[in-house]
């Protein structure tokens, strides 16, 4: 990841994202990225289980078996409940965070996106002046910013009814829902994420 500075800004949202659309845009991305393998690990685990097993019927080592049996089996479900626990980790995350919101930038060689959160007063010592840090800090909007730098990212994009996804690699994704847009804007991302290929 590049942090360039943003020039010509074509366009411009600001917007929040609720936690089911987060849990909507997790279930998407993991589609995306992981349960091809998903599938693959479950032939293979079901096929485990399936020779585990006829050990076991067949008298061959039935205490090895029913160990192998169990381990596969453990393994298969587990494979399909961690990405429902992952979710519901994420939400209980999203929910403590409390309400955020983020601008997004976009330019021809770069996307900037900004978390903005509150940030509390300053205490001030007897004297009038800030605290011991001396922190210039008003209460108000601090941004956390990030910035994806085109040319040398994966990036790739996901429109739904409801949101576009920006899939920025295989661990992190940004959500940009259409509520919080007009249909100009819309449209404008839509041609955006398709000139850029996207």
């Amino acid at each position: 990841m590049q942090i360039i500075e943003l020039n010509g800004v074509l366009m411009k949202i600001d917007y929040d994202v609720s936690v089911s659309e987060t849990e909507v845009a997790f279930i998407l991305f993991w589609k995306k990225y992981r349960m091809k393998s998903a599938i693959l690990y479950s032939i293979v685990f079901a096929i485990a289980t399936f020779l585990s097993i006829n050990m076991m019927i067949n008298g061959d080592m039935v205490m090895v078996g029913g160990i192998s049996a169990g381990l596969a089996m453990g393994l298969l479900v587990n494979l399909w409940l961690k990405p429902q626990r992952i979710k519901k980790r994420l939400a209980m995350a999203l929910e403590t965070m409390g309400d955020e919101k983020y601008s997004a930038a976009f330019n021809n060689d770069a996307i900037e996106i900004q978390t903005i959160t509150e940030t509390p007063d300053i205490e001030k010592n007897e004297s009038g002046s800030d605290n011991e840090n001396n922190a210039e800090v008003e209460q108000g909007q601090k941004p956390d910013k990030s910035v994806y730098c085109i040319s040398q990212e994966e990036l790739c994009s996901k429109e739904t009814a409801e949101m576009f996804i920006l899939y920025i690699n295989k661990l992190l994704f940004h959500v940009f829902p259409k509520r919080c847009m007009t249909e100009k804007d819309i449209e404008e991302l839509r041609t955006y994420f398709k000139e850029k290929k996207i």
